[in-house]
């Protein structure tokens, strides 16, 4: 009995150890915790997820660079964005922006291309026949 106790006890201290020791997350709540949760973030990061979630903040800090009019609003929406966010949150939350910008970007680029075409097209039938 004595036994099935200790691997109960044990059990139960590696749950909450597990719990303890998640995913380091991002403290939006002020600015100084906003910067110590990011700077523990990347002291626990491998080098190559480092740059990836570096990689990834610039992304989504150019997305609210993009949406505020000052340097607080900007701040102070990163830091609502960004709390409780994991490092993969962050990644994964840029590779979706990313994404979505290219497409958009692509989707203008050949609406642009079909107007030129049309205006070519236009000009072609405007113009008077070339005489040979």
């Amino acid at each position: 009995m004595n036994g099935l106790r200790t691997i109960g006890a044990v059990l139960l201290l590696a749950v909450a150890a597990c719990g303890a020791l998640g995913p380091d997350r991002i403290d939006g709540t002020t600015a100084e915790s906003y910067d110590a949760s990011l700077a523990k973030i990347r002291q626990n990061l491998p080098a190559a997820e480092q740059a990836r979630f570096d990689t990834a903040l610039a992304i989504i800090t150019a997305s609210a660079f993009a949406q505020s009019d000052t340097r607080a609003q900007m701040q102070a929406k990163l830091r609502a964005e960004l709390n409780g966010k994991t490092a993969g949150d962050v990644i994964t939350e840029a590779n979706t922006r990313r994404r979505n910008i290219t497409n958009a970007a692509v989707d203008s680029v050949f609406k642009l291309k079909k107007q030129m075409k049309a205006r070519i097209e236009g000009i072609r039938d405007e113009a008077p026949p070339t005489e040979p």
